[in-house]
């Protein structure tokens, strides 16, 4: 005769599938976190190195160049800043189709589409872990609920196409930041520090957001 569990078996199994839940359900959060961190960040690089490697072969081109890697020559004087570097990185739909291969899932969003800011133009994207919806939460443990380097929720890719500076530099200047010289080509993170979320359709981003040049 088959014997049957009893109601406090039944209940010491309930209780012991709770705790292995809690044990396990953060620690795969995490885990969700550290890829989506993981996966921006590679992105992120992967355009740097494209947007080198353009402006690498438009320094050393007396013409026009196929610099999307489609087979085509471009016209560089209209696709690429006096500086050499894409005013625009999309293609077929994906954010990154004109830098990357067509493989490449970037999970990228352009947030603002070239920028006037004193003397520099610029782009401003989000990634998986950037997203201000669905990116990574703020860090409990860290300094200004801020990780330097790590994207979170609140943070942002700078793509800057020009920076006409004449003699200190470009800077990067908002509420809640660091203060960050960048350059032309820089495909940089901006780190937000604290819960303040940034408000992509104000010129400011809601943060006094600026590039200045001097």
């Amino acid at each position: 005769m088959k014997r049957a569990f009893t109601l406090i078996e039944l209940t010491i199994v309930v209780m012991i599938i709770g705790i292995l839940a809690g044990i396990i359900v953060p620690k795969f959060k995490s885990f969700t976190q550290q890829a989506k961190k993981s996966a921006e960040i590679a992105t992120a690089s992967a355009v740097s190195a494209a947007l080198d490697r353009i402006e690498g072969e438009w320094s050393v081109s007396d013409g026009d160049f196929d610099w999307n890697n489609d087979g085509i020559s471009d016209d560089i004087k209209k696709d690429l800043s006096s500086q050499g570097y894409p005013y625009r990185l999309d293609r077929d739909g994906k954010t990154f189709g004109a830098i990357l291969k067509r493989d490449i899932n970037e999970k990228f969003t352009l947030r603002v589409d070239r920028k006037n800011s004193s003397l520099a133009l610029y782009s401003i994207f989000t990634g998986p872990a950037s997203d201000p919806k669905t990116g990574v939460p703020f860090s409990k443990d860290a300094k200004n609920l801020d990780l330097p380097g790590k994207p979170d929720k609140n943070d942002f890719w700078l793509y800057v196409i020009e920076a006409n500076a004449t003699k200190k530099g470009c800077f990067v200047k908002a509420n809640n930041i660091d203060t960050k010289r960048v350059t032309a080509g820089d495909f940089v993170l901006i780190d937000v520090k604290g819960k303040k979320m940034i408000s992509f359709n104000k010129d400011d981003l809601g943060i006094g957001f600026k590039i200045e040049c001097e």
